[in-house]
């Protein structure tokens, strides 16, 4: 698959993985935009911004890290990863991850 169709179908899954959870989803309008999707709870009224990127593995098997395409709303915008094998995964936050030790 070419990787403009890869990313493009890779933010369709996100949509219906966010949908199965009972969020509304919002695409973006434009193609270089600081976010791919806001999700909006409607059970919290909790609004959060995605981007998605597609999760990729070293070879001994280890994530390849990434990160948000603009730094200045690293708080606003979380990573979602889409895998080959179907699985998405929400990137943990550092306040998470520090909430967690």
């Amino acid at each position: 698959m070419k990787p403009n169709l890869k990313g493009c179908y890779n933010e369709n899954k996100a949509v219906c993985y966010f949908q199965e959870k009972g969020f509304e989803v919002f695409k973006k309008c434009q193609t270089n935009g600081i976010m791919d999707l806001i999700t909006f709870d409607p059970k919290t009224a909790k609004v959060q911004g995605w981007d998605v990127k597609t999760g990729n593995r070293r070879k001994d098997g280890t994530k390849i890290a990434r990160s948000v395409r603009n730094k200045n709303f690293k708080s606003q915008v979380r990573l979602l990863y889409v895998y080959d094998n179907g699985t998405v995964s929400e990137a943990l936050t550092r306040r998470s991850r520090q909430l967690a030790l």
